[in-house]
């Protein structure tokens, strides 16, 4: 779906502590499956990077409904967050109130937004960057479901579990 709005994002070396309610972009590195908690909740974990940083983010989303988390994302795929708080630099928890959009590795239409999620023109053109950015610095490493970014003149190596 088509959408005029559009959100602010915030490249992932503008992030601090603290900071409430930000929308990041990024191309995924690492990503954990949605599961249980402890509590009444449900949570995924997806490690982004962009091309602002050397250094990925990992982003914890929380939702009381297992389905409205993404159910899979791949390394190389791009996915845009919204609404989420900063715990620490290195950190970003997302909540009930979090929405996501996934675009998957070569795609140009959402594999499944989350509920009231539209992509804006905007959106649709930082997913080109995003994608060209991966592409002039990045290597996929066969059997080891790993993605490899050069950024900074610096390899940051990142192995799924």
């Amino acid at each position: 779906m088509e959408s005029k709005r559009t959100y602010p994002y915030t490249k992932l070396s503008q992030l601090s502590h603290g900071m409430d309610k930000v929308n990041v972009a990024g191309v995924v590195v690492n990503f954990r499956p949605p599961d249980r908690t402890r509590g009444q909740d449900c949570s995924c974990s997806v490690r982004i990077i962009d091309d602002s940083t050397d250094r990925p983010i990992m982003c914890t989303l929380f939702n009381r409904e297992l389905l409205k988390l993404p159910m899979a994302c791949n390394d190389g795929d791009v996915i845009f967050l919204r609404r989420l708080k900063v715990s620490d630099q290195s950190s970003l928890v997302g909540s009930n109130f979090s929405s996501w959009i996934l675009f998957q590795n070569g795609g140009n239409v959402p594999l499944k937004p989350s509920a009231n999620s539209t992509v804006s023109d905007v959106e649709r053109g930082r997913m080109q960057e995003l994608r060209a950015w991966k592409e002039q610095t990045s290597t996929q490493i066969g059997g080891w479901g790993s993605l490899l970014i050069r950024n900074s003149n610096r390899w940051v190596g990142l192995i799924a579990n």
